[in-house]
């Protein structure tokens, strides 16, 4: 659960990667084939979040923080083999990257 929204309903504990800090290559799903990201540091501040190219995944489910701004994406890549970027940025001009290339 981020800020109040349930991004997972597997009895199974998701994996949710903070990309608020350096994320290393991603290379494997989570629970139910998807991927969670945390984008902010709490429910306050939010973040404009996208990734690259868009059409590698969608948008599963999205948390978000004060603002109507995100604190969390849950996203399911497009094909079993893709690589994307996520991208984001929080108050203040601090950016978020992280790269996803799955084996």
């Amino acid at each position: 659960m981020v800020c109040g929204t349930v991004l997972a309903d597997s009895a199974a504990a998701p994996v949710v990667f903070d990309a608020t800090h350096h994320l290393a290559t991603i290379k494997y799903l989570t629970v139910g084939d998807v991927l969670m990201f945390r984008v902010a540091r709490g429910c306050s501040q939010g973040a404009h979040v996208s990734w690259a190219p868009s059409s590698a995944a969608r948008l599963v489910k999205a948390a978000n923080a004060a603002g109507g701004k995100t604190a969390a994406v849950v996203l399911k890549p497009r094909r079993p083999r893709v690589a994307f970027r996520l991208i984001g940025s929080l108050p203040g001009g601090t950016a978020i990257a992280g790269m996803i290339r799955r084996a």
